[in-house]
C-alpha cells in the first residue's frame, strides 16, 4: 500500500508542477483562459471505479487543465487527478486515480455470495467530463493498472485446491452526473 501511494504521488506530481507553472505565468487571467465566474468545484455521483463502484466525488479544477478529486463509494475511498490536454476542448481528459477496482465472489452449487471481497489499486482513465462550471454527464474508459493483494489471494486459493474462474476485464467503463457548485 505504501509503495502504491508513493507511486501515485510520483505520477501526480507532474500535474501539480504543470498547474503551478500555469499559475506562475505573468499572463492576465483572461489570457490564461481561467474564468473566475465559473466555479472550479463540482460534485459528481456515478457508477464505476472513479466512484468507488457506486458513490460521490468532490472535484476541484486547479486550473483549466488540471483537476483533482476525492470521493467515497460503496467499496471505499477514491482519489486522483485528471489532465485536460486540449485548451479548445475542455471536456476530454486523461487521469490517474486510486480506488476500489476489483470485486470477487464465490459460488457453492447454485448459491453465490457475489460481493465477498474488494481490492483497490492504481487506475488510468480516458474520459469525457463537463467543462468547468457546467453540469452534465461524464463518462470514462478505465484501465486497471494494479490490484493490491488480488494476485496473491487468487494464488493462495488455487494452492488450497479451489477451482478459480476469473471473469472480467482490466478495462472498465464508468459514468456519472456532475453538478457545478
Amino acid at each position: 500500500m505504501d509503495r502504491l501511494c508513493i507511486l501515485l504521488v510520483a505520477l501526480l506530481l507532474p500535474l501539480q508542477v504543470y498547474a503551478e507553472s500555469v499559475v506562475e505565468t505573468n499572463e492576465p487571467i483572461a489570457e490564461a483562459n481561467f474564468n473566475e465566474e465559473m466555479s472550479p468545484l463540482s460534485l459528481s455521483f456515478g457508477y464505476g471505479i472513479p466512484y468507488g463502484i457506486l458513490g460521490l466525488n468532490l472535484n476541484y479544477r486547479i486550473t483549466d487543465n488540471v483537476e483533482i478529486h476525492t470521493g467515497i463509494g460503496t467499496w471505499g475511498p477514491t482519489f486522483g487527478g485528471k489532465f485536460y490536454p486540449d485548451k479548445e476542448n475542455q471536456n476530454i481528459n486523461l487521469g490517474l486515480l486510486y480506488g476500489p477496482n476489483t470485486i470477487t465472489g464465490s459460488c457453492i452449487n447454485s448459491s453465490c455470495d457475489i460481493l465477498d471481497e474488494g481490492y483497490s489499486g492504481l487506475n488510468a482513465i480516458f474520459g469525457y467530463s463537463p467543462s468547468k462550471g457546467e453540469d452534465g454527464w461524464e463518462f470514462g474508459l478505465v484501465l486497471i493498472l494494479t490490484r493490491e493483494g488480488y494476485d496473491e489471494d487468487i494464488q493462495k486459493a488455487r494452492d488450497s485446491g479451489y477451482d478459480i474462474e476469473e471473469e472480467g476485464s482490466k478495462i472498465m467503463i464508468s459514468f456519472g452526473y456532475r453538478w457545478s457548485l
